[in-house]
């Protein structure tokens, strides 16, 4: 049993039921693993947990467990909970474990948020490395359950189209509320973006990455960013020189001697 409607990464109470449908056993130890199925048929499902357990357990005498379980946020949507009982066969049962597994005749719903991006617009769309600019976006909790706290959104310039390994963090804002299923939350923020070694002029990206630190589990992991471009150009650079240097024609080995020059800019 599970009820209709759960919540991700949240632990939820499920209950099941086993029966000795054979000879009486005594004293015995088995564990129980519960399964999270994509259908109403045993196969390829994902196992949640393990139980232990031991007794004794008579000839037509049934037990019935209850245990805390944890259903991931990748797996939302509709689902079915199996459970194989002495799953690692502890309990010798001869010709009789084709009855083992069980599924749950009804689906249940597995709820998670689900984090994206609207929008994102810079202010000016023209500026120089190292200028301050404005950025605007908006996150949309899209999914079926709350966003809860802690969570925030980073902010990231991107020095190579799409490669966020080639990234500077800008900023990281974080979320001042819970974000229910269809809210969502604007922010204007201000950032620098500095002068990287090598940098050259020319278009880069703006990257608004929601749960930038991977805090909310969500039914989708992969939607969370959304971009804007911003044109920079290099500012007046500094370029020394350095001129005049005056030495001696001779000097002994290991001693000092007398050497000046100009830096000029």
């Amino acid at each position: 049993l599970v009820p209709a409607t759960v919540i991700a990464e949240q632990p939820v109470a499920v209950i099941w039921e086993i029966q000795n449908q054979g000879t009486s056993v005594t004293n015995a130890s088995w564990t129980d693993s519960i399964y999270l199925s994509e259908d109403d048929a045993a196969g390829d499902d994902l196992r949640l947990g393990v139980v232990q357990s031991s007794g004794t357990l008579l000839t037509e005498e049934s037990r019935r467990f209850t245990n805390q379980v944890i259903f991931p946020a990748g797996k939302s949507g509709a689902r079915f909970l199996a459970v194989a009982a002495n799953s690692s066969g502890s309990v010798f049962e001869g010709m009789n474990y084709g009855n083992n597994t069980n599924i749950a005749e009804a689906a249940f719903t597995i709820q998670a948020a689900d984090l994206v991006v609207d929008s994102v617009v810079i202010e000016p769309a023209t500026g120089l490395f190292g200028g301050e600019f404005e950025v605007t976006f908006t996150v949309r909790n899209q999914g079926t359950a709350a966003a809860v706290l802690p969570w925030e959104t980073r902010v990231l310039v991107l020095h190579e189209p799409n490669n966020f390994s080639s990234a500077t963090l800008l900023l990281h804002e974080p979320a001042a509320a819970v974000l229910n299923p269809g809210a969502t939350d604007t922010r204007t923020v201000g950032v620098t973006i500095p002068v990287k070694e090598g940098a050259a002029e020319g278009s880069y990206q703006i990257a608004v990455v929601a749960d930038g630190y991977d805090d909310v589990g969500e039914g989708v992991e992969t939607n969370n960013a959304r971009f804007a471009s911003v044109t920079l150009t290099l500012p007046p650079m500094p370029d020394l020189a350095v001129t005049g240097i005056q030495a001696p024609t001779d000097a002994l080995p290991n001693s000092s001697f007398a050497l000046s020059w100009t830096t000029t800019n």
